[in-house]
């Protein structure tokens, strides 16, 4: 509970600090709790305690649309994705190695582009409301609840890059042999 709270709080700060650059869509969460992680129902209204958390909140509603060539974009943040995730589990090198291929594939009608997403662009797609499974809105298919590899490299050791779970909604550094799966993006206007 607390590890959503601090990511919650990070895509917040981010979202101010990068809200010229990228929007943030909400993150899903409905449900408000107290100092000692206990539900709150309903959510706390302005003035009361605990008001102000991420269940009170929505900010930029996850939105959006497939494309019928096995792309979505999001209509939030602009981008371009994968609609069904490779179901190949994969080394970071790999995974970097199978985003260009959808390059050279023309893949959703794009010759350029595609590339492993940032570690706050696929963080967007998670979706803290889905209760079992994978937490991503149904509309990505072929997710697994599982590490997904993100381009974020860690700056102190090169042999490590950052993942997302998407069945514990953790992310964390783990080295580049480990096997992650890929959900590959591309910048709409590219």
């Amino acid at each position: 509970m607390h590890r959503r709270l601090l990511l919650t709080l990070l895509l917040f700060l981010l979202s101010v600090s990068l809200a010229s650059a990228f929007q943030v869509p909400d993150t899903g969460i409905t449900e408000c709790y107290d100092a000692d992680g206990n539900q709150i129902f309903p959510c706390p209204g302005p003035g009361e305690p605990y008001y102000g958390q991420d269940g009170n909140l929505i900010l930029n509603d996850m939105s959006f649309t497939a494309n019928g060539n096995g792309t979505l974009t999001d209509n939030v943040t602009g981008l371009l994705w994968q609609q069904t995730a490779d179901s190949t589990p994969r080394t970071w090198n790999d995974a970097v190695a199978y985003c260009g291929s959808l390059n050279s594939s023309g893949f959703g009608g794009h010759t350029s582009g595609w590339r492993l997403p940032a570690l706050i662009e696929l963080d967007s797609i998670m979706d803290l409301s889905v209760d079992s499974g994978a937490a991503i809105n149904p509309i990505f298919t072929g997710t697994e609840a599982a590490d997904y590899w993100t381009s974020n490299e860690d700056p102190d050791d090169s042999a490590r890059a950052w993942i997302i779970d998407f069945g514990t909604t953790e992310d964390g550094i783990v080295a580049k042999s480990n096997e992650g799966y890929v959900r590959c993006v591309r910048e709409v206007t590219q």
